[in-house]
């Protein structure tokens, strides 16, 4: 390895060890563990620091700023699971309802309908969905009906999918109008999306929000 260099000049030990901490350091903010978190001293890389590791709060055990995601911050929610790594709020809501009042809530809510994008998400919103039967997601059919594609309702480019064996099948069988997701203990499935009998409840995807005197 060549020593680092600055305008043309070889760097100095000792700030070449320094840039090499700084470079371990923002690392650790992009992903890694932060070594400090939980001291209650905001340390360089920490994004929030509240002196203690419970997630849910509004300051991750990662030391991220998260969403609030405690029984109190989300009535009516009978199951909830706190990201620490990315600091999002997953909720689960029992009510029989079209996929379009599902979606509804959840952005009354100031969220969205679960928006499922890499098999971490998947496993956590799996967890949540336990051994129950289906509960609407965010993804519902796109121009093309005949194809695996579907559109997330927050726009997000569709690339990962976790359907169950057989799915999509556009409803094959009943009324051919597959045309919303719903996540069950196999996978993904699509349903009619202005049926209520299929999808018993819906999983709601909360972000940390920004106002003028803070964070929530």
């Amino acid at each position: 390895m060549q020593p680092a260099r600055v305008h043309g000049t070889v760097t100095p030990p000792a700030i070449a060890a320094w840039t090499l901490a700084l470079m371990l350091a923002c690392g650790a903010a992009q992903g890694g563990a932060i070594q400090n978190c939980g001291n209650g001293v905001l340390d360089f890389g920490e994004e929030c620091d509240d002196n203690n590791a419970i997630d849910g709060d509004g300051c991750t055990s990662q030391c991220r700023l998260g969403a609030l995601c405690r029984v109190s911050d989300r009535p009516g929610a009978d199951a909830l699971s706190p990201d620490p790594q990315t600091g999002n709020c997953y909720a689960r809501y029992v009510a029989s309802t079209t996929f379009d009042a599902a979606a509804t809530a959840c952005t009354g809510e100031q969220g969205h309908l679960v928006t499922i994008t890499a098999a971490a998400e998947q496993e956590r919103v799996a967890a949540l969905v336990g051994a129950g039967p289906a509960w609407w997601i965010g993804a519902s059919e796109d121009a093309n009906d005949m194809d695996t594609v579907f559109d997330w309702v927050t726009g997000e480019p569709w690339a990962y999918t976790a359907f169950a064996p057989g799915q999509p099948d556009d409803d094959f069988g009943s009324d051919g109008n597959g045309d919303c997701l719903a996540v069950t203990p196999t996978g993904w499935n699509d349903a009619n999306c202005v049926f209520d009998g299929y999808a018993v409840g819906r999983i709601c995807e909360f972000q940390a929000r920004i106002f003028a005197d803070g964070f929530e």
